[in-house]
């Protein structure tokens, strides 16, 4: 018992959860009239992480952080620039290296405490490394934080023209009063990911999760053990494998939602894999949770761990603050995806050329309103689970986009930004919007509302999709699948080995079904100088209509009078998408003819300790060589390869398959030329020897950095090629 109180008495300790809503989502803290407080005292604690090399210099608001040394925690009195009425900015923090700050808390007059930031990324400023924590220079609702007790909330009043504090109406501490509610119902949800090998058994409370198959997301039904009064325990995971829980999420009288863990890591119990959600065997008010919206706390009140509602009615409501019964949305496939928008271009230069998604807008001709079927052409960015990336455009002028418009599955429209600028980056003129990957949002944000908000745009965290979440009665069975899937379908097409060396001998047995409509024009007279070099694979059901160019695949019963025609010409030879191509003994498969792409597969000698990607290959089509571009590595290409020390990724490079270079023991060195890397799949980097160096271009260190961060080795050097 020593022991488990011991593990888990740093994460229980953690008792509040804390929910920050973005631009149009933001809920009010708990219920009762909010009046604006004057702010007498403020202070900003957080923790630094140095991401790269060591800082020399770290400062807030242009002043040196007292006391800075590097990794640890930090306070600072007085924070942002405020006055009794309000703030005019957050604050800016400043370095001359990389960084990353967590559990940034802002607690105002010494009582409210807001989390701006869970973990809050550096951007690159010219060489200095900044992290903005909010200014007046948004609009209204922009910046919202609600305290962690849910009693205050602090956001931008566009009348006053500040970020003010705004309390329940008596402004005390307490907040309205709490009673005890009982437990009617209880559902338990997460996200299971494997951390090494696979499981083949995964229990809650010693029983076997149903449907259990590996990584995904799945719900419990009646989690905890729990009578109406509350909990004696909210259970156990076990587990013969390592494995990571992300966005545990407790729902109890199907309304009251308690985030228990954003990422719960298991631990090992003699070879069982554990993870404990908590037990009564605690001091009184250990256990504390708060519901996203509120509205209620789950806390130990000296035998068992309660829920306690709000005393006013309104811990009845549902969560969103009405009484109005919100129909339930479901995750729903996507089938279909396109944006529309309004080009304006801006004074600085006209135009050649705009891109959505990397290809090329159809009949781009300056201003004027274009759309585009992503489905077809940004096939990378998604497929029937998500979006992992909503994508981006770019041209080689300034622009403005006004009313930006998402169409999913041909129904929900979404509205991306009604009016968007251009920003300059990476040489180009470019508006971005959300991705998988993004270090702004947390799991579960709501990134966009339909028009008729019967769907949403769900962030589903680091590497998981964007998923679209319907109205359960109006989600659709899908009818048809996305053109193409994220990782091509790899389809081989058989080659004859054997040609013919007799000429035919026999008759065809069969009598064709369907008479040919055309009688044959002449009657060969030539005997064939040359044996056919393709043999088909299946006899036609259907005699042609015209001459036959090729000959039958069945024997004829006995030698012609006469030798068939010579033929004119080869048969044409056709590159199709899946099909799999060997150049210089390294192996490839066609993945866009159109766009003449191709992925790499694998090495041709595995024994070799360098290796290079190629940017381009020649592909044989028609007889003739068609150059094509490498611009991706397959899933497990490298896999394995205990030789290789060095590989070089060459420029065309967009994407690297999960499992790339897993298990590479000796690779020491990853040359990366591609500036258009955009994701590497999951574990690409497991099993590779620590402190693995990985070149990259100068304008690329800090995106790159974040791009290989989590993927199977944590002790890589991202460096300057």
């Amino acid at each position: 018992m020593k022991r488990f109180k011991q593990i888990f008495g740093v994460v229980l300790a953690l008792c509040l959860v804390v929910t920050q809503f973005p631009t149009g989502g933001g809920k009010s803290a708990k219920a009762g009239t909010e009046t604006k407080k004057e702010i007498v005292s403020s202070k900003i604690s957080f923790t630094y992480e140095e991401t790269g090399s060591s800082a020399s210099s770290f400062k807030y608001k242009d002043k040196e952080v007292a006391g800075f040394n590097g990794k640890g925690e930090y306070e600072i009195e007085d924070a942002g620039t405020y006055t009794a009425a309000g703030y005019t900015e957050l604050g800016i923090f400043a370095s001359d290296a990389e960084y990353t700050l967590k559990n940034v808390v802002l607690t105002i007059n010494g009582k409210y405490e807001f989390v701006l930031k869970d973990t809050g990324y550096c951007w690159n400023d010219g060489g200095v490394y900044k992290l903005d924590l909010g200014n007046i220079y948004y609009e209204a609702e922009k910046i919202s934080y609600t305290s962690k007790d849910g009693k205050a909330t602090l956001k931008y009043d566009a009348d006053a023209n500040l970020v003010v504090l705004l309390v329940i109406e008596d402004g005390n501490s307490p907040a309205p009063e709490e009673t005890k509610t009982d437990i009617i119902s209880s559902k338990l949800t997460f996200t299971y990911e494997e951390t090494g090998s696979s499981a083949s058994s995964f229990k809650y409370k010693d029983k076997e999760v149903a449907g259990f198959n590996g990584k995904g997301e799945y719900e419990i039904e009646d989690a905890g053990t729990y009578t109406a009064a509350g909990y004696t325990e909210l259970g156990i995971f076990a587990s013969d494998a390592e494995y990571t829980l992300k966005n545990v999420v407790l729902t109890i009288n199907g309304k009251y939602e308690f985030v228990l863990k954003d990422t719960g890591y298991c631990w090992n119990d003699g070879g069982v894999y554990k993870l404990d959600l908590g037990n009564i065997y605690y001091e009184a008010e250990k256990i504390s949770y708060t519901s996203k919206d509120g509205k209620a706390t789950l806390k130990y009140d000296g035998s068992l761990i309660s829920l306690f509602a709000l005393a006013d009615g309104s811990g009845d409501q549902n969560p969103g603050g009405d009484d109005t019964q919100k129909p339930e949305k479901v995750k729903t496939e996507l089938t279909s995806v396109k944006l529309s928008f309004t080009y304006e271009k801006a004074a600085e230069g006209t135009a050649t050329v705009l891109k959505v998604c990397n290809a090329d807008a159809g009949g781009f001709a300056g201003d004027g309103t274009y759309e585009v079927d992503i489905a077809e052409e940004a096939w990378l960015t998604w497929d029937k689970t998500g979006f992992y990336d909503l994508g981006f455009v770019e041209s080689d002028a300034g622009y403005t986009l006004k009313n930006v418009m998402l169409t999913v599955n041909g129904v929900h429209e979404f509205i991306l930004g009604e009016t968007l600028a251009s920003e300059f980056k990476d040489e180009k003129h470019k508006v971005d919007f959300p991705n998988c990957w993004s270090p702004d949002y947390a799991a579960g944000d709501v990134l966009f509302t339909s028009k008729d908000g019967k769907a949403t745009i769900v962030f589903g965290g680091n590497n998981v999709v964007l998923s679209l979440y319907v109205e359960s009665d109006k989600a659709p069975t899908p009818t048809k699948k996305p053109n193409r899937p994220y990782y091509p379908v790899i389809v081989s097409t058989p080659t004859p080995t054997v040609e013919p060396t007799v000429e035919p001998t026999a008759i065809p047995t069969a009598t064709p079904t369907v008479t040919p409509t055309t009688a044959p024009t002449a009657i060969p007279t030539v005997k064939p100088t040359v044996a056919p070099t393709i043999v088909p694979t299946a006899a036609p059901t259907i005699a042609p209509t015209v001459e036959p160019t090729e000959a039958p695949t069945e024997a004829p019963a006995e030698k012609p009078t006469e030798a068939p025609a010579t033929p004119t010409k080869a048969p044409a030879e056709k590159v199709q998408k899946g099909d799999k191509v060997t150049v210089s003994g390294e192996k490839y498969v066609v993945t866009n003819t159109s766009k003449k792409t191709v992925e790499y597969v694998a090495a041709k000698n595995s024994k070799k300790k360098t290796v290079s990607v190629p940017e381009t290959v020649k592909v044989s089509v028609n007889g003739k060589k068609v150059t094509y571009k490498v611009t991706s590595i397959k899933n497990s290409a490298f896999k394995n390869n205990k030789k290789v020390e060095k590989i070089t990724v060459g420029k065309n490079i967009k994407t690297i398959g999960k499992d790339a270079f897993k298990n590479c023991k000796n690779l020491k060195t990853i040359v990366i030329k591609s500036t258009s890397l955009t994701k590497i799949g999951k574990d690409a980097l497991k099993g590779t020897v620590k402190k693995l160096v990985i070149k990259v271009p100068a304008k690329k260190v800090s995106a790159y950095k974040k791009l290989f961060k989590k993927k199977g080795n944590n002790n890589i050097a991202i460096k300057k090629a």
